[in-house]
């Protein structure tokens, strides 16, 4: 076997510039960015329901029309809590048989799941476009088989009320949303989705 020396090729050079932009991407992640979360409080009963749309109540139509304006091209980081006094089990317990009552797409049912002090329901990531993630956790997304938590479908928790927490990243980090949303999932500890 002959080992060549390739560090002049293009595709060493390609991986070494991208992880230079990387290192520097990650010195300039400051404190500043990591503690700048938007908060966005949401009541599940004032949603409208699917045929009405999302833009049919100022509610959701202003939350959309927020993230479409606000870093909608950015990569993020989110988690969406729980701030009515529904526990963990009030979700947990029914969940199992939404896919077949929705007949849609929702996250993962974790079977081992022991956290129920956990008011965290659901972390995530976006590459970009949080208006249109929210749109499909939302439940107002045309297709089925896009997995989100489809909320406006939810017809068993009355009084849900949720807080979308969302930390944006610069936009050379979005590769690296995956790692963070899977960092924070181990410490939160949410209720639906797997997070490997």
């Amino acid at each position: 076997m002959k080992i060549e020396d390739i560090s002049n090729h293009k595709p060493s050079q390609l991986l070494q510039d991208y992880s230079l932009n990387l290192i520097v991407a990650l010195q300039d992640l400051d404190q500043n960015t990591l503690n700048n979360i938007i908060s966005l409080e949401l009541d599940c009963d004032s949603l409208p329901s699917f045929e009405e749309g999302w833009n049919s109540r100022l509610e959701t139509k202003s939350l959309i029309t927020y993230l479409h304006e606000n870093n909608n091209d950015k990569p993020a980081v989110y988690w969406i809590e729980i701030i009515s006094d529904h526990d963990a089990k009030a979700i947990y317990d029914p969940y199992p048989n939404l896919t077949t009552v929705l007949k849609r797409k929702i996250p993962a049912y974790k079977k081992t799941f022991k956290m129920w002090e956990s008011k965290v329901l659901y972390v995530g990531k976006v590459k970009d476009n949080m208006a249109g993630r929210m749109i499909l956790h939302l439940g107002y997304k045309n297709v089925a088989s896009m997995q989100g938590l489809q909320l406006c479908h939810w017809t068993h928790l009355k009084g849900l009320k949720l807080r979308l927490n969302i930390i944006y990243l610069p936009s050379t980090l979005g590769v690296l949303a995956g790692v963070f949303e899977f960092k924070m999932a181990q410490e939160l500890h949410p209720i639906l989705g797997k997070h490997r």
